[in-house]
């Protein structure tokens, strides 16, 4: 069939051999793309204001697959399943010609791997020095005075927020007084009759 034929030569092309198992496994990367994934889902519930984080997570994961990532310069489902991902109305034309049945196809989806992942390299090299110079431009501590803006970090849940989607960042905050380099008493600028709180 046209399928069997095409895949067993992109196979054998690429040096690649094929499992009967699912192409592309999420919890391979345990790290970032839950990270990224959930920064995503937060996003769409906020602008919705929806609490059903299951009924938008195909949506998030659309987005994250077929988003340009900084790093690489390619999105992840060109680097994982090797094309873009096709949207509905796309799926119903028709195919071209280079994508048909054929050993050029082949030739240059090879090619184009090849060059892709290249890049990707490229690009993950070239961030990761800019990542590295930009956090030793931004390593010192800061400094913060008197009428600045700040977001207070707050590490812990409280009992009403669920985990995944609590928003550790409060704010905004302004700066009332200085006790110390490390000490400062803030007010809730959205709220002026608030208690002030004192952090470090």
């Amino acid at each position: 069939t046209f399928e069997s034929r095409l895949l067993e030569e992109i196979c054998r092309t690429l040096c690649i051999h094929k499992t009967r198992t699912t192409p592309y496994h999420p919890q391979s990367n345990g790290l970032v793309e839950p990270t990224n994934v959930m920064t995503i889902l937060r996003a769409f519930i906020e602008r919705h204001q929806s609490d059903r984080g299951d009924e938008i997570l195909p949506q998030c994961l659309l987005t994250y697959m077929a988003t340009v990532h900084s790093s690489t310069g390619y999105t992840p489902s060109l680097l994982t399943i090797e094309h873009e991902l096709r949207l509905s109305i796309e799926v119903i034309t028709p195919l071209t010609p280079a994508e048909c049945i054929g050993l050029p196809y082949v030739k240059e989806l090879s090619e184009r791997l090849r060059v892709a992942y290249e890049t990707a390299a490229q690009h993950q090299s070239t961030s990761q020095h800019h990542q590295r110079s930009c956090h030793g431009r931004t390593a010192n501590v800061p400094v913060y005075r008197i009428g600045d803006h700040v977001w207070l970090y707050r590490p812990k849940p409280t009992l009403r927020d669920t985990h995944k989607f609590r928003r550790p960042w409060l704010g905004p905050f302004v700066i009332v007084n200085v006790r110390s380099p490390t000490v400062y008493v803030i007010r809730d600028i959205t709220n002026p009759t608030a208690d002030v709180l004192m952090v470090h």
